[in-house]
């Protein structure tokens, strides 16, 4: 009788301990919060065959030292499949499309780099190659049509003044103080790669978005007056310049704050999205204006919603 007694109690404990086990392992915790991965930005190919994305991977709790997460390259296709290109302790962001299809061009800092530069890696396989150096990090950037050109922002070198200060170790940032305006640059493409010196546009503003016409005549550049917080959320405007002389043809007088911004196929239209008014919290109206300016229309008035994303159905 104890003998059954002490059985059955066994297994009793028994059955216990593998459903609190199987509990605890279903639970959600914090450990699994900072395991979570996301996809931070995706673009489809010309052929509409594979899908690049970025994969933010956090580092693993208490086995990495504090810091970002990690942002890799993986390439998924129509079957499902996904293939990492980029992995690791690596820092990938801005991907998109060279116009061929074959190579995926991104900014990247690697190996010895110094600075964040353009590089780009063949769907087929292989290894990254460096498209563009710069002595300040690229902010933004964008590939001609035709794939011989690039326009790309950059962040503006330190002042001699503050390099010295730097040196004797005064590292403090001081909000807003030293802050300098982002510059557009553009450089020719051969062979895959930059060649000869990069030029500068020079544009009274701080410039952070740039893309090319699809003719590859004109440049669209979204900027602000100055760097600073206020002007950067709600003086963003929509800027059509000349990629040879640098010349500003039109300027669009968008109302608030400023989303996205794409030119239409044929190069003659701009549509964005923007706030409604200066006093509207966030951008959420589709509008539409002619590349060589003038006045905005609305393509979705009253729309009781927000949107988020456009894209030119060619």
């Amino acid at each position: 009788m104890t003998r059954g007694w002490r059985a059955t109690a066994c297994a009793a404990a028994m059955c216990v301990t593998v459903v609190a086990t199987t509990a605890a392992q279903d639970r959600f915790t914090p450990h699994d919060v900072a395991r979570i991965r996301t996809v931070t930005a995706a673009a489809i190919s010309p052929d509409g065959a594979h899908v690049a994305y970025v994969l933010m991977v956090p580092r693993v709790p208490f086995a990495e030292e504090d810091g970002a997460a990690w942002e890799e390259l993986h390439v998924v296709g129509r079957d499902g499949t996904s293939r990492g290109f980029v992995t690791g302790a690596v820092n990938v962001s801005g991907i998109k499309w060279l116009p061929d299809g074959k190579s995926i061009a991104f900014l990247a800092r690697r190996g010895s780099d110094q600075t964040r530069g353009i590089y780009a890696i063949p769907v087929s396989g292989g290894e990254a190659r460096r498209l563009l150096r710069h002595d300040t990090d690229v902010v933004q950037f964008d590939v001609s049509a035709d794939g011989r050109r690039v326009a790309y922002v950059a962040r503006p070198e330190k002042p001699r003044e503050r390099q010295e200060l730097e040196r004797r170790g005064f590292t403090q940032e001081v909000f807003e103080e030293a802050v300098q305006p982002q510059r557009l640059w553009t450089a020719d493409l051969r062979n895959g790669a930059a060649e000869g010196g990069p030029r500068a546009i020079d544009l009274p503003g701080h410039p952070s978005h740039v893309s090319w016409s699809p003719d590859g005549t004109r440049l669209l550049v979204i900027q602000a007056p100055t760097p600073f917080v206020d002007d950067d959320l709600v003086r963003r405007r929509v800027q059509v310049v000349e990629a040879g002389s640098g010349k500003i043809t039109a300027t669009v007088e968008n109302p608030g704050k400023l989303g996205q911004v794409a030119w239409s196929p044929d190069g003659q239209s701009i549509a964005l999205v923007s706030g409604e008014d200066q006093h509207d919290p966030s951008e959420g109206r589709l509008m539409v204006v002619p590349a060589s300016g003038g006045a905005l229309r609305d393509l979705l008035p009253g729309y009781d919603a927000h949107v988020r994303a456009l894209a030119w159905k060619d």
